[in-house]
């Protein structure tokens, strides 16, 4: 991860927010997959701890769903400037697409 965010900062993309969204969506992903559950196994026995953990989970999802926006966005910006445009990325994807088909 510190390389990536050292390339980016030498393409001249601020990221220091970006570092500090990274490392808190590590350690969520960390949680989930390794405590998450333990945790929570008193309040997945009544409808009420399920209810709040959905809750909880939503929130978790919507964090990961902004910060996979943020990098979406500087993807794009990066893409860019190489000339990589929506087009040519759209021809791409499809061009990928028929590929994988064509292997079924």
């Amino acid at each position: 991860m510190g390389q990536l965010l050292d390339r980016l900062q030498k393409l001249g993309i601020p990221c220091e927010q970006l570092k500090v969204k990274l490392k808190k969506a590590l350690e969520k992903r960390n949680w989930l997959a390794h405590s998450y559950f333990s945790e929570r196994a008193m309040e997945f026995m009544n409808e009420k701890g399920r209810n709040k953990m959905i809750a909880e989970l939503e929130q978790t999802n919507e964090f990961f769903m902004a910060v996979d926006s943020d990098i979406s966005s500087i993807f794009h910006q990066i893409a860019e400037k190489y000339g990589l445009t929506d087009d040519v990325f759209k021809k791409i994807m499809d061009e990928l697409l028929v590929e994988s088909n064509s292997d079924l």
